[in-house]
């Protein structure tokens, strides 16, 4: 499934994604922290926890607040075009894709089983492609998860695959 069939599939929800504002030159931290929410909202929350969690809300507010005294925000909006190069499906049609076959480090995939941007499928697509890529689903959207059990299972997956991997040459 590519991006287009992707987008096809839910539009309602790429229809919501592309009526957020950019924020704009002079946006108050208060303003840019309702922003960063909504965007959360939309890409963190999912059918099996749809309330946005107290503690994500606060990890969103604090990484808002650490780019905003830092000026790391996407004026331009364009941060989704700049990363779009690295999703699955643009590493699945882009030839430099093979590049990831010669890769000397072990690989770790983790998707969201109900992924709004990228579908599951194309991870599970990607990971193939990759030889020795592991692949860790988990209950959740585009984030690492809406629920705190579910974020630390994606933590304790993350550093189980760093300390399997990191001393391996």
């Amino acid at each position: 499934m590519g991006a287009a069939a992707a987008k096809k599939v839910n539009e309602e929800f790429f229809a919501r994604l592309w009526k957020i504002t950019p924020p704009k030159e002079g946006i108050s931290l208060e303003e840019y922290i309702n922003n960063r929410l909504v965007m959360y909202k939309i890409t963190g929350v999912d059918p099996v926890y749809p309330k946005l969690f107290k503690e994500n809300r606060e990890i969103v507010k604090q990484n808002a607040i650490m780019e905003y005294k830092r000026n790391g925000i996407d004026y331009d909006g364009a941060g989704r075009v700049k990363t779009a190069r690295f999703s699955p499906s643009t590493l699945l049609m882009n030839s430099r894709s093979r590049h990831w076959n010669q890769s000397k480090s072990q690989q770790l995939c983790s998707m969201g089983l109900y992924d709004s941007i990228i579908p599951v499928e194309m991870g599970r697509q990607l990971a193939s492609k990759i030889p020795g890529c592991r692949i860790v689903e988990y209950v959740g959207n585009h984030s690492i998860g809406n629920h705190p059990d579910v974020l630390n299972f994606n933590i304790n997956a993350i550093t189980d695959h760093n300390l399997r991997y990191s001393n391996k040459k």
